[in-house]
């Protein structure tokens, strides 16, 4: 029996709850993968880690999250 295994990533950078709404991320970013998301911003799976992002946030609503990956055989 062979078992295949994958890794599951989590994605690099996130928006917090202090996200003000204001838009500078979501113009920055090269492959517009910043959405709106009520009146707050949220990064999608397009996202490609260029870290374009993180220096244009006024309140430093964004932030780089640890790289979490396991391996699935374990579950």
């Amino acid at each position: 029996m062979s078992h295949q295994s994958f890794q599951v990533v989590a994605m690099p950078f996130i928006i917090t709850a202090e996200c003000v709404g204001c838009g500078a991320c979501q113009v920055t970013c090269p492959v517009d993968a910043i959405v709106e998301q009520g009146e707050r911003f949220a990064i999608t799976d397009e996202c490609i880690e260029c870290g374009a992002c993180l220096g244009v946030c006024a309140v430093g609503a964004i932030e780089e999250q640890e790289e979490k990956s396991r391996d699935a055989s374990s579950l």
